[in-house]
């Protein structure tokens, strides 16, 4: 490039006032200029500066509200999932103690029927059940109503109807409670079975 190119590119670089710009001065690259590239100086913006960009009164402070709305967000959004944890695990809680219940009634009422047909016991029309072991939470409490005898065959048969009723809050040892509220775990199951004797 020859001399006269040069003071062409320095007369375009100058400002109105015959003084040349240092950022375009530093960055101009000639084309083709044997691929060195002239050092760029970097430009380092203070807060001190005098030109600095001044926000309006209105926009001071809209991030910490900003900020201040996500929290809340948040915090709400947690509170409702903890509940939904909460409420899906306490019905999940019943289910089981439901089943639980049923195994109960089940378990009295086998051994009503087994208490009739191997021991010939009579027919008591109330009584209480504890059972051991895992079960030992419910009270099975056994009702028995005779019916009449048929006649079917030589030796009369006299027909029974027993029905077991467990419960994890019984009042007063009997299933099932009576009380209005017996409590937010209550829970209970009956069943019901013909015995022939």
């Amino acid at each position: 490039m020859s001399t006269r190119d040069h003071s062409l590119c320095a007369q375009r670089q100058t400002r109105v006032g015959g003084s040349p710009d240092p950022m375009r001065q530093d960055r101009w690259i000639p084309a083709f200029a044997g691929l060195t590239l002239p050092m760029v100086h970097s430009v380092a913006i203070s807060s001190s500066t005098k030109n600095e960009v001044a926000l309006p009164p209105t926009l001071r402070g809209a991030s910490s509200l900003l900020v201040i709305a996500v929290l809340v967000l948040l915090g709400g959004l947690s509170v409702y999932v903890v509940g939904l944890v909460s409420s899906v695990s306490h019905g999940q809680a019943m289910e089981t103690q439901l089943a639980r219940a049923e195994q109960a009634a089940l378990s009295g009422l086998e051994w009503g029927r087994y208490r009739m047909m191997q021991n010939a016991a009579p027919c008591i029309p109330s009584q209480n059940v504890a059972l051991p072991g895992s079960l030992a939470a419910f009270r099975v409490t056994l009702l028995c109503i005779q019916g009449g005898a048929e006649q079917t065959a030589p030796p009369s048969t006299v027909q029974y109807r027993l029905t077991a009723t467990a419960c994890n809050v019984p009042l007063g040892g009997l299933c099932p409670n009576p009380s209005a509220n017996p409590g937010p775990d209550y829970v209970e199951r009956s069943v019901s079975a013909l015995v022939d004797r």
